[in-house]
């Protein structure tokens, strides 16, 4: 499964987003320990309607690989971004109509 696909199954898209008809994307940085537990989440760009906690909770949800360097696991500095953009075409079932 891709990460495109796994945050589109996973993505409960927030209701104030939907009822503010909000758009855009939020991104973060953060840490992955050699352990792959993620640590030091820092939002770099956010989104109201709850938009900004959603992306966090599909992040924390994600398993990740730690790098490795002479053999050894160690952390490493990511980003991650979430789109919230509803269209006619995003295969969600409610798209907010425009007042």
């Amino acid at each position: 499964m891709t990460l495109h696909h796994f945050i589109y199954k996973k993505l409960n898209y927030p209701e104030g987003t939907l009822k503010l008809d909000l758009k855009g994307t939020v991104k973060f940085t953060f840490i992955v320990e050699p352990s792959g537990r993620v640590t030091n989440i820092n939002p770099v760009k956010v989104l109201g309607g709850g938009a900004t906690k959603e992306a966090e909770r599909i992040l924390k949800l994600l398993v990740w690989l730690p790098a490795k360097n002479e053999g050894k696991y160690v952390r490493t500095s990511k980003s991650f971004e979430v789109n919230f953009n509803l269209s006619n075409d995003s295969g969600l079932e409610y798209v907010p109509g425009r007042l």
